[in-house]
């Protein structure tokens, strides 16, 4: 029969083979490219939490009059707050949240994370030290992504204060 037209069992089943092939690869490469997006997604939550952060202890802290007590997870000062003076305010940074009085400024939290106080001369500064003498406030805060992940992250920051009578520290409202 030599006119009949169409394809063999072999070609159709290398046919299939070659699709599968093709449609496995074009599947792991759109697979791929949805998780670089969740992990792009996921760190850029972290930074912008991390950075809302930062930007609150900031502006509490450079605002700061007086710290009464400063520990490596704990700060407890006096600020202004718009025209009024005088009123106090505890950042806690511990192992699951940083706080402000009880307000959530981050979660996600891993041990490591830390705040640590020093003079002019990079020496330790306590609350036993005159608050003139306190250049900086570093903080560290070592973020857990969430999920099943195990990997964390490591920002820091310094504050200088602007109310601690020091000739060059950064003036009020400048």
């Amino acid at each position: 029969m030599p006119n009949e037209k169409g394809f063999t069992l072999i070609e159709i089943i290398a046919t299939l083979v070659i699709m599968g092939f093709i449609t496995m690869t074009a599947g792991m490469g759109i697979v791929h490219a949805v998780q670089a997006y969740v992990f792009a997604k996921q760190n850029a939550a972290i930074a912008q939490k991390t950075a809302f952060a930062f930007s609150r202890m900031t502006v509490e802290l450079m605002n700061c009059t007086q710290i009464t007590a400063a520990t490596s997870s704990q700060v407890v000062f006096f600020t202004t707050a718009g025209n009024v003076d005088g009123v106090q305010r505890t950042i806690s940074v511990n192992t699951n949240a940083v706080t402000l009085n009880s307000f959530l400024l981050i979660d996600n939290i891993a041990a490591g994370s830390s705040l640590s106080y020093r003079k002019f001369d990079n020496t330790a500064w306590t609350t036993s030290n005159d608050f003139s003498d306190l250049a900086a406030i570093d903080v560290v805060l070592v973020v857990k992504r969430s999920g099943t992940s195990a990997e964390q992250y490591s920002f820091n920051t310094s504050i200088t204060m602007r109310n601690n009578s020091v000739p060059n520290a950064p003036f009020p409202g400048a």
